[in-house]
């Protein structure tokens, strides 16, 4: 005696991962670009009454924070453009993480080193 039952066919979660996945390279990599527009006018009003010149790169960080707003259209990139397209998502989130933390470390050298260039003139 058979059964008539029929199997469901298999549920397919490619498409919510890849789109969880273009989320949250998003999110890091807004994250990424508003920051900087964040933490730069404090320091920014601080070096003001340091009266000294500035670092190369704290220059670049305080005069063009915008340069930040890279980090989304170049995450948008490499998804569109990435050759493995089943996995371009994954890469694209984990380009929106690297650029989240490598900007992270850039921001926090850029903005501290005119005060630790100040520090043995002070003390």
């Amino acid at each position: 005696m058979a059964s008539n039952t029929s199997v469901p066919p298999p549920v397919r979660h490619g498409r919510a991962k890849t789109a969880i996945m273009l989320v949250c390279a998003f999110c890091a990599s807004l994250l990424t670009a508003t920051w900087p527009s964040l933490a730069v006018p404090h320091f920014a009003s601080m070096y003001a009454n340091f009266d000294v010149a500035l670092p190369f790169v704290t220059r670049i960080v305080v005069e063009h924070p915008e340069l930040f707003w890279m980090a989304p259209i170049l995450t948008l990139l490499v998804w569109r453009l990435w050759p493995d397209r089943p996995r371009a998502a994954l890469f694209a989130l984990l380009f929106a993480i690297a650029s989240l933390c490598v900007s992270a470390g850039l921001l926090i050298f850029a903005l501290y080193l005119p005060i630790f260039q100040l520090a043995p003139a002070a003390g």
